[in-house]
């Protein structure tokens, strides 16, 4: 059971820090998703901590963000 509470806390970091910098960037959940090539709800599930998500969406969200994707991850 541990170990889901640490992947949850994780994942909600993430989306988080996802969130904060499109926000800073003033794009919208639609304009991250066309520059990403990942899918506005799948964006939206990301940032509120509600999904998993692999190495490829990571790395395509990071660069439509115009950072390396352990920025991300911190």
């Amino acid at each position: 059971m541990v170990e889901k509470e640490i992947i949850r806390k994780e994942r909600l970091r993430i989306g988080l820090n996802i969130l904060v910098r499109r926000r800073e960037l003033h794009m919208t959940q639609n304009e991250l998703a066309e520059a990403s090539g990942v899918s506005r709800n799948q964006i939206s599930s990301i940032e509120r901590g509600k999904t998993n998500f692999g190495m490829e969406a990571l790395f395509a969200i990071a660069e439509a963000l115009g950072v390396e994707y352990q920025e991300l991850l911190k």
